[in-house]
């Protein structure tokens, strides 16, 4: 039977390939407003759903400091798409080109990456650390290998674990 714990990680992991497709689809059709939308919901929920299977294992006395720093670092990214209501998104499109063009032309791969967020007004002591952990380990990263990167290290078959 499958536990709790087990069904969070598996929605975790379903949110995550929705991801990863919805980046692969608008890295095809840059001007799409559909697409990009679609990235940032899968954004959302994928966010939504780490942090709630982290809820079931942040316990574990095996799991390392390190990793729950990076842990409050997506904590920090779920709290301003909660609660920033003018905040735009928390992903920045980065690459391919742009007018004008120079020579020799130089068209660099798009890549999602995490928003530089320095912008937001910090109110506590938990917050500024979180925004820390969040420039430390997200800020300007790419998406998809920030998430690789937690899954290893938090997932029932992780290197912390």
């Amino acid at each position: 039977m499958e536990s709790t714990t087990d069904r969070f990680w598996s929605s975790f992991q379903n949110n995550f390939s929705n991801l990863r497709i919805a980046i692969e689809e608008a890295c095809e059709d840059l001007n799409s407003p559909g697409k990009k939308q679609k990235v940032f919901d899968s954004l959302n929920n994928t966010i939504h759903s780490l942090l709630d299977y982290w809820e079931r294992v942040k316990k574990d006395s095996n799991i390392s400091a390190e990793t729950k720093k990076k842990m409050r670092a997506f904590a920090y990214a779920n709290n301003k798409l909660k609660h920033e209501y003018d905040l735009v998104s928390i992903e920045d499109r980065k690459g391919g080109f742009s007018f004008p063009i120079t020579f020799p032309l130089k068209i660099e791969k798009v890549r999602y990456e995490w928003s530089d967020l320095d912008y937001i007004h910090r109110e506590s002591s938990n917050q500024k650390n979180d925004f820390q952990q969040y420039c430390r380990f997200l800020k300007q990263k790419e998406i998809i290998s920030s998430l690789e990167d937690i899954s290893s290290l938090i997932g029932p078959d992780s290197k912390d674990k």
